[in-house]
């Protein structure tokens, strides 16, 4: 995996993951990867790719419509998945392993964290 940044975007395969999301994937991607996220499937840099979407449009404003009543559920998962790649709750959460502990990763992470968490409070 070609990693050039610490930030969500910022390897290939978040850029994979990107490219599903502008070709057709849309809202329903990003919804069903935050709720169908297992650790097992060691797609870190997908739902990180995921949550930031999510930063961009997970305001109440901003979030479809038609698909408002999803929209707590999944920045609460969303929040629940990035916070247990940081606080491993069991051995199948790799994410801090893969990115050996790097400061940096976990620092972009916590960021995700309090953006998506500054969306709970409207």
């Amino acid at each position: 995996m070609g990693d050039w940044s610490k930030e969500p975007w910022g390897n290939d395969e978040a850029a994979d993951w990107f490219g599903r999301y502008w070709n057709g994937g849309g809202i329903d991607l990003v919804i069903r990867d935050i709720t169908d996220f297992s650790p097992e499937s060691e797609l870190y840099d997908s739902i990180r790719a995921a949550c930031m979407v999510l930063e961009c449009f997970g305001s109440a404003y901003a979030w479809p419509v038609e698909r408002l009543e999803e929209r707590e559920d999944v920045l609460r998962r969303a929040i629940e998945i990035l916070e247990n790649m940081l606080s491993v709750p069991s051995a199948e959460w790799g994410f801090l392993d893969m990115w050996a502990n790097d400061p940096g990763v976990i620092e972009s992470v916590r960021k995700q964290i309090e953006k998506l968490e500054g969306y709970m409070r409207v």
